[in-house]
């Protein structure tokens, strides 16, 4: 029972933030739609210093935490595509809003 509950908010959270990140870069300046990516990858950075490895050389430990790190940043990865995909619309119909005014005179 707590598992279902837990991975309802878990989902409800995560429609939450994609429908918040789609608004976000929708506006006018480009600064708010960056914003939960910045603390996505924040936060990523700080679990990262929080794992430790024990008994690895050094090469295994930075394959771990290289690991840990990209695995972790899959959040960061998903808002920057939408940020992205957002924003490539409304630069497209700026554009054409542009095109338009110079067809007018």
């Amino acid at each position: 029972m707590f598992l279902t509950i837990s991975i309802w908010i878990t989902f409800l959270v995560l429609c939450v933030g994609i429908v918040l990140q789609i608004w976000l870069s929708g506006l006018d300046s480009r600064w708010p739609g960056l914003v939960l990516p910045f603390l996505t990858f924040l936060w990523a950075v700080v679990r990262i210093f929080m794992v430790r490895f024990y008994g690895l050389t050094a090469i295994q430990m930075a394959g771990m935490y290289l690991g840990n790190f990209l695995l972790k940043n899959i959040s960061t990865l998903i808002l920057l595509a939408v940020y992205f995909a957002r924003r490539a619309g409304k630069s497209k119909n700026k554009m054409l809003d542009k095109m338009n005014i110079h067809d007018l005179h």
